[in-house]
């Protein structure tokens, strides 16, 4: 055995048993600070990285290229990613101003994807008014796209599928229709129109 061995209990005479950390594991302890302070300096670069105006329009950008947003989800979504609340108005302004948000298409669109889902009037207005389209405008939107007819008509082809074990088949369907969003009134008349 070397004498390099026996003294400093690593191979090679230039060898050093500081050259183990307590673990075992190989590597100097001045390189493992330079690594430390080298990857805390990128990780405070990065965290440096300003969030301007045109970082908060380009996110924006991104998000409405893989769907639509109203002015208020946008707007929920920039704050959460961090933009100052500035930078999040002028953008979704200049949005709205090219027509890339807008609201209305939003709740036209959204109002005929969930009621072709089985969504009654109700619930598609709650979570229109939950996204920041006003009560009075979604009413307008609801009237022209859904008449009760075709309300009736929806609320019909659910309860016809629509299977339940309650020993009351009549009050669990009429509680399956409230629950998708129907009103009271389409319900019943849903509900006689099936002779429940």
């Amino acid at each position: 055995m070397s004498k390099a061995l026996r003294t400093n209990g690593t191979f090679g005479s230039s060898g050093s048993s500081r050259d183990f950390d307590s673990n075992g594991a190989g590597g100097s302890q001045r390189a493992a600070k330079r690594r430390g302070s080298s990857d805390d300096f990128e990780s405070e670069k990065k965290a440096e990285k300003p969030k301007g105006y045109k970082e908060c329009y380009t996110k924006m950008l991104s998000l409405l290229a893989m769907r639509d947003f109203t002015a208020l989800s946008m707007r929920e979504r920039l704050l959460k990613a961090e933009f100052r609340a500035a930078d999040v108005d002028k953008a979704v302004a200049r949005a709205i101003e090219l027509r890339y948000i807008d609201d209305h298409r939003f709740a036209q669109a959204f109002v005929r994807q969930k009621s072709e889902s089985g969504w009654g009037r109700g619930k598609i207005a709650r979570e229109l008014e939950r996204l920041g389209i006003p009560a009075d405008e979604c009413a307008d939107i609801l009237g022209e796209l859904l008449t009760e007819d075709d309300e009736l008509e929806r609320a019909l082809r659910l309860l016809e599928k629509h299977r339940t074990s309650a020993k009351n088949a009549r009050d669990a369907h009429y509680r399956y229709l409230l629950g998708k969003g129907f009103s009271p009134a389409i319900s019943a008349k849903a509900l006689r129109k099936l002779d429940f």
